[in-house]
């Protein structure tokens, strides 16, 4: 990954942008017009896949869902959403619903940030995110209790931070511990370094100084931490460092996670010691591709694979038993809906129930209610949200169209998630290298003879 990547731990794709999809057989499919009714009805008990849309704060838009969690015997969906203000300028801003038909509660950590962007909720109720200035700068990193309301600005200062210095408290735990990173320094010398922290009130420690770069992403509530450190940059490529994935365990102890290719990132890891996130398949920079990794255990990986006609995917979302969800990339023609020539889709992976080598795509608002039927035809995003207990995940989800076309998302929960959409195929091969390996092979008689 080197330097192809932001490395802050941001994972802001998915929040409050379009997740798309397909129906499967039996879906309740909801038009955006019959959304605002839905969201009054009782969830499903039936195991049919359906479709609401969670209302957007007033003067809001583009809503989001990043993290599901159920807090004293109540499911809570917390996101992001978007607002204008008198010049024009988008915010991003963190908010909670209570229930799929709860109203939106914009929560203001009072930092008078341009942006307040959400990352994680917690079952005790707590919600952490980072409120930065325009562009993305002077990150202040935060936690709020949802059960008091009380805001607390998390201690960066593992030492000196200059030069508008990027802190991150990505992911936090039940008990309140949390995981992030720093980069302290000046221009090109600024390196990432994963830090911990015991508590959120506290002051952080450095999780591994054994590299001149690492990061910190992921938190479990047995304070397994899971990160990367950069050791050596690739012999030829100057400006690829290769990513060793790790975990670091509460006694102080660590382990690199095992990669089917130069390297990967572990951003998220759950109690059962699993894990999730993305990595380079393959050990050749010019042939290999990012996509999309799985750790069933701390000494297994399954890469996810891309699917035929993309090169990209990421799982961003995890939960115990294996439900992972994220988003993986397809080429197209440009449009409104693939500006860059490049469609997004959400994805829902549940290892030993999905069939091996497939993904399932899921549906959004606007697909179900056309009755789109070619998941190539679906465009959405990052898919953040999941819980397995629940059968629930939660991201944006395309709305519909405005203006000259231009697209429209909503906050999106897919109840019955297991049931909803379809499975494509992935591929470890997006370009064909196979093949062409063994054309050249055959025509240089370097093939397999009888």
């Amino acid at each position: 990954m080197g330097t192809r990547r932001t490395t802050t731990g941001r994972g802001r794709a998915g929040a409050g942008v379009a997740a798309v999809a397909i129906a499967g057989a039996g879906l309740a499919a909801l038009p955006t017009a019959a959304a605002q009714a839905a969201r009054a009805a009782p969830a499903s008990t039936d195991g049919e896949c359906r479709l609401v849309e969670l209302a957007p704060p007033a003067g809001g838009y583009g809503a989001g869902v990043i993290d599901i969690e159920v807090v004293d015997g109540q499911t809570i969906y917390y996101g992001s959403y978007h607002t204008d203000d008198d010049e024009g300028r988008r915010h991003q801003r963190a908010v909670i619903w209570r229930g799929l038909d709860g109203a939106p509660e914009p929560l203001d950590p009072g930092l008078g940030g341009f942006a307040d962007i959400a990352f994680e909720l917690t079952e005790t109720g707590l919600v952490n995110g980072v409120s930065e200035d325009e562009g993305e700068a002077n990150p202040v990193p935060w936690v709020m209790d949802l059960r008091s309301g009380e805001v607390t600005v998390v201690d960066t200062a593992a030492g000196s931070a200059t030069d508008g210095s990027r802190k991150y408290v990505r992911r936090i735990n039940d008990a309140g511990a949390v995981v992030g990173s720093d980069s302290p320094g000046r221009g090109a010398n600024r390196n990432e370094r994963a830090l911990g922290w015991d508590h959120f009130t506290g002051q952080p420690f450095r999780l591994d100084s054994s590299a001149f770069l690492s990061t910190g992403w992921g938190i479990n509530n047995l304070g397994d931490r899971t990160g990367f450190i950069g050791k050596d940059k690739r012999p030829g490529y100057p400006h690829w460092t290769d990513y060793t994935p790790m975990v670091w365990h509460a006694d102080g102890t660590s382990q690199e996670l095992p990669r089917v290719g130069i390297d990967a990132v572990p951003s998220l890891v759950k109690d059962d010691r699993t894990a999730a996130g993305d990595g380079w398949w393959g050990w050749s920079v010019e042939e290999g591709h990012g996509e999309a990794m799985f750790w069933p255990s701390f000494d297994q990986v399954v890469g996810l694979g891309v699917v035929e006609g993309g090169a990209w995917s990421r799982v961003f979302g995890l939960d115990e038993g294996g439900w992972a969800v994220g988003m993986f990339d397809q080429f197209a023609e440009p449009s409104p809906l693939a500006p860059d020539g490049v469609t997004a889709h959400g994805f829902l992976y549940r290892h030993g129930a999905t069939q091996p080598g497939h993904v399932r795509v899921l549906p959004s608002l606007w697909a179900v209610a056309n009755g789109v039927t070619d998941w190539r035809e679906w465009h959405g995003s990052a898919v953040h949200a999941v819980n397995g207990d629940l059968d629930q995940a939660a991201s944006g989800s395309h709305t519909g169209f405005y203006g000259e076309g231009q697209p429209t998302s909503g906050a999106t929960v897919w109840v019955n998630v297991s049931s909803c959409g379809v499975e494509v195929a992935t591929t470890h091969d997006p370009w064909h290298l196979t093949d062409l390996q063994s054309a050249r092979e055959a025509s240089t008689g370097m093939g397999h003879r009888d």
